[in-house]
């Protein structure tokens, strides 16, 4: 139940960065005087004159796309940053990388957390492997610490 909302952050945090990059490259090709996506014949003195009419729409439609869904992130991090905080020091850190900062790679996740040690690149896959069991650690803390929160609740309403 909690892993899905992380999931589903990581996820989302991903669509996201996709939208901005698809947004950058746009305003690059906007902003570029020599691309042109229009015809030679076509010359039109007014700004957006480098993008298509279709790219015109996706343009505006990704602004406004991503002022909504850069809210929303905003709003889910802070909440999960929240129930990460009741962790140790690592198993927030693994679960940091891995969903909020939607990293999928664990030798990335890994070298993160660890990479300050120096026998890191000696014990690369210990410690990716110590990656795994603090994250499904992690998972089980919190599971647990919602389950207790849970029980509290029905006994104080029952």
């Amino acid at each position: 139940m909690i892993k899905d909302r992380f999931e589903a952050y990581a996820q989302a945090r991903r669509t996201l960065r996709r939208k901005q990059a698809r947004l950058l490259e746009l305003t690059n090709k906007l902003d570029d005087p020599g691309h042109a996506s229009r015809p030679d014949s076509v010359t039109v003195k007014q700004p957006y004159n480098n993008l298509l009419p279709e790219e015109l729409t996706e343009l505006d439609e990704l602004k406004a796309e991503l002022l909504q869904l850069t809210e929303l992130d905003q709003i889910q991090r802070a909440e999960l940053k929240r129930v990460i905080a009741l962790l140790s020091e690592y198993e927030s850190a693994v679960l940091e990388y891995h969903y909020l900062e939607a990293i999928d790679d664990w030798a990335v996740v890994a070298r993160r957390v660890f990479g300050i040690r120096e026998d890191f690149r000696e014990h690369r896959n210990y410690y990716i492997n110590r990656c795994y069991r603090l994250h499904s650690q992690g998972f089980k803390i919190l599971e647990e610490k919602a389950a207790r929160v849970a029980a509290k609740k029905l006994a104080q309403v029952a």
